[in-house]
């Protein structure tokens, strides 16, 4: 993955992609949702009214996906 004159490569623009992609979907199912990078510990977080939803993953897209599934059980269960 690499950046070109500012421009991502595709391999890099497929990961932004999804990484947007499953930001909207946290933000339609709760627009409180705010996904938490933590650089000091390396990882990510998703919080809903200041307080964690799920635990810290080293990527974006897990910790959003997490949150995803959690907040699709609760929904339903």
């Amino acid at each position: 993955m690499r950046l070109y004159n500012g421009a991502p490569d595709a391999a890099l623009q497929a990961i932004l992609d999804l990484n947007e992609k499953a930001t909207r979907q946290l933000h339609s199912l709760s627009p409180d949702a705010r996904c938490t990078h933590f650089p000091m510990e390396g990882h990510y977080q998703v919080w809903l009214h200041h307080r964690p939803i799920t635990g810290p993953y080293s990527t974006r897209i897990d910790a959003i996906t997490a949150a995803l599934t959690k907040l699709k059980e609760q929904q339903h269960g």
